[in-house]
């Protein structure tokens, strides 16, 4: 018996039908950044994300290189409230994530600053999205 030709780019039986019949991946959905926000501080504080009931992550990166920050959800955050994001520092969280918004205050006015947010989309349309 002679071996079946194997062409360049040939599937085997077993992946060809883990594909379907339609040729389609897997559907659902996956977290995708819903867009960076680069900006600078006010001397106070100022909301910087709104509340969001999908978000699934969200990272906070303080890019001064002297002054720290303080971060608080819900509410204004304060001299002696919120988290401290010291200068340089990045608070990420991505498994208990807030859904609530995102305040910074900052000492300084002028300090960079970004923050990223990931949010649930559908399969497909973060396929379509990259094409």
């Amino acid at each position: 018996m002679r071996p079946r030709d194997i062409r360049l780019g040939d599937l085997p039986r077993d992946l060809s039908l883990q594909r379907g019949a339609s040729g389609t991946m897997a559907s659902g959905a996956v977290v995708v950044s819903a867009g960076t926000l680069n900006d600078v501080t006010v001397a106070g504080s100022k909301p910087v994300v709104a509340s969001r009931q999908d978000r699934q992550s969200l990272e906070f990166q303080n890019q001064s290189l002297t002054i720290d920050m303080r971060l608080n959800w819900g509410m204004a955050a304060t001299v002696g409230t919120g988290l401290i994001v010291p200068a340089g520092g990045t608070r990420i969280w991505d498994v208990k994530v807030p859904v609530n918004g995102l305040h910074v205050f900052c000492a300084v006015a002028g300090e960079p600053y970004c923050v990223s947010e990931g949010v649930p989309v559908p399969f497909s349309a973060a396929i379509d999205a990259e094409r």
